[in-house]
């Protein structure tokens, strides 16, 4: 375990291992190069006993994966349903897999005993906003539908979990939840999101993810971007960045929209830690200790909710 991030950034440049960068390769080796440096930042395996399997939902273009872990230890949780973390990856929409997330997850199994419930959405640009967002409430509608009972799921309590891409995702499925009368989830865990949309002399990275989300057009589709929206009566929010993360201004004016609109909001800022860290949470002990935050607020979280499920 590193003491801090540059220590493993150094490490893994020294094995020539570099982020994707899919303004200078093809889609495919963008994608081939992060699944590496991200396998890279990882850390060790999480050896748990779990039990895993994979849901096929029909989406707006096709059906698409939800991948559903929870604990298979013998005498733990047998008779009941399991809360659930709808885990929502990161990856700026163009990339991100099952496997890449899947210490995420298991970490999450693991210290929270939630089951965790992966979505995994269609990549940008081969499909764009709103095909990832609907895919979401898709998931949160078949939780809610009881339909995971049979998996061991418990659909009246749900906390979504989100990061980057991801974590704007939770924003705007919340924000339609809202303004339809579905459902909303009881709470929600968001790292970093990336959650003001385009802006004119923004960093090129940026701009080009976003881009390649929105759908081309003369106008764009306020739904995409959470700060183009109301935040009131949205669900309870914990709110994570780090000190060196490129977005900490626009996440500090989230927190105080969040604020203003009345929602229950904890902000956490951790020092010297950069964006996407979650993904060197089993590498470097800073990004491990925000990490527990987040699942310590979870437990929380589903403390607070009435449940009486049971199989």
């Amino acid at each position: 375990m590193f003491g801090n991030y540059r220590d493993l950034q150094e490490a893994v440049k020294n094995q020539g291992i570099v982020p994707g960068n899919p303004m200078a390769q093809s889609l495919q080796d963008a994608r081939s190069c992060q699944a590496a440096y991200l396998s890279a930042i990882a850390g060790t395996s999480i050896e748990i006993a779990v039990h895993v399997s994979d849901v096929q939902l029909e989406g707006p273009i096709g059906p698409f994966t939800l991948r559903l872990l929870k604990s298979s230890r013998p005498g733990v949780g047998d008779m009941s349903l399991a809360p659930v973390v709808v885990l929502v990856r990161g990856g700026g929409w163009w990339f991100g897999t099952l496997e890449a997330h899947e210490r995420t997850a298991k970490e999450i199994l693991l210290k929270t005993g939630c089951a965790v419930c992966m979505v995994d959405y269609h990549h940008a640009p081969e499909a764009r906003f709103p095909v990832q967002r609907d895919e979401l409430l898709l998931a949160l509608r078949w939780l809610r539908s009881g339909l995971g009972a049979d998996a061991g799921l418990d659909g009246e309590r749900i906390i979504m979990f989100g990061e980057s891409a991801g974590a704007t995702l939770c924003l705007s499925a919340s924000q339609y939840c809202r303004d339809t009368a579905l459902d909303m989830p009881d709470a929600m865990i968001l790292f970093y999101p990336n959650a003001t949309g385009p802006k004119e002399g923004g960093r090129p990275y940026a701009n080009w993810v976003w881009k390649h989300y929105l759908r081309p057009g003369p106008t764009v589709d306020s739904a995409a971007i959470p700060m183009l929206n109301s935040m009131d009566r949205l669900c309870p929010i914990w709110l994570a960045i780090g000190e060196d993360d490129p977005l900490l201004g626009e996440v500090e004016m989230l927190r105080w929209r969040l604020e203003q609109a009345g929602v229950p909001t904890i902000y956490k800022c951790y020092p010297s830690l950069p964006h996407g860290f979650v993904g060197c949470s089993g590498s470097v002990q800073p990004a491990q200790d925000a990490f527990t935050d987040s699942c310590d607020a979870i437990n929380r979280y589903i403390d607070s909710i009435p449940h009486s499920s049971t199989l």
